[in-house]
């Protein structure tokens, strides 16, 4: 049995036992308990339990044979109407979710994401703070943060350039940052590369909200500050460096 399928299962949600049960169902077809546990390492009292927590997700159906039970797998479509099931939940229970949501008056913070998982949260983040009305300003070294994650950020420039027309961004001297600089109008960001030798490291994303450090390399770290007078600070630093090239 695969390994990586189990694995993909439980990230849909199947606990271990679940998603080893349900595999086995679809090798072999309608079978008992007994043949269950036959090609499974799930104890058979332990069976049961699992094989009404998969009908009830409509994942297994029992049939009945005269005196035989036989557990029988759903086609592994079953599986997306799964998904729109728990979708479905969350989508009507997400007005609840926020009503509960403690909202506080003092809105400064500083949150630390480290990664790979948790630095694509807080890219995702960072895109939902944005309006087309954003500040949208980039300075940094634009080489070393597409290598970090290049199928990434190829996704989430698209994603940005949906939501955000007119940004600025201030560049390291690099084949990407020249990329960028020739590609200007369609990514709806004005560039300008920094000359000399001496680049600033990082990624720095200012916006109206918040300031969005992206510290590259190993740990990779992002650092979000949501402080009205730091991200002024920030703004208008970027401005004067920007009004020098």
């Amino acid at each position: 049995m695969s390994k990586t399928l189990q694995n993909q299962l439980q990230r849909l949600g199947l606990n271990e036992k679940e998603a080893e049960i349900y595999l086995t169902l679809l090798q072999l077809g309608p079978s008992s308990v007994l043949e269950i546990s036959r090609h499974c390492d799930v104890k058979r009292a332990t069976i049961y339990n699992v094989l009404e927590a998969l009908t009830h997700k409509g994942l297994v159906s029992l049939e009945i044979d005269g005196l035989k039970n036989h557990y029988r797998a759903e086609p592994p479509h079953a599986l997306e109407n799964l998904i729109k099931q728990q979708q479905f939940t969350l989508e009507s229970c997400m007005p609840e979710l926020k009503k509960l949501e403690t909202t506080h008056e003092d809105k400064n913070f500083i949150k630390t994401y480290t990664g790979q998982e948790s630095i694509h949260r807080a890219y995702d983040y960072l895109i939902e703070s944005l309006t087309p009305s954003s500040a949208y300003l980039v300075i940094g070294d634009a080489q070393n943060w597409y290598d970090s994650d290049p199928e990434y950020f190829d996704n989430w420039v698209d994603r940005r350039r949906k939501i955000i027309r007119h940004g600025r961004s201030i560049f390291n001297d690099s084949p990407k940052a020249q990329e960028f600089h020739q590609l200007q109008k369609n990514l709806d960001t004005s560039v300008k590369i920094m000359p000399g030798s001496n680049p600033i490291s990082a990624i720095k994303v200012i916006t109206s909200k918040l300031v969005f450090i992206h510290k590259t390399g190993t740990p990779s770290t992002v650092i979000i500050i949501e402080n009205p007078s730091i991200v002024e600070l920030y703004q208008e630093m970027f401005d004067a460096f920007w009004n020098l090239l």
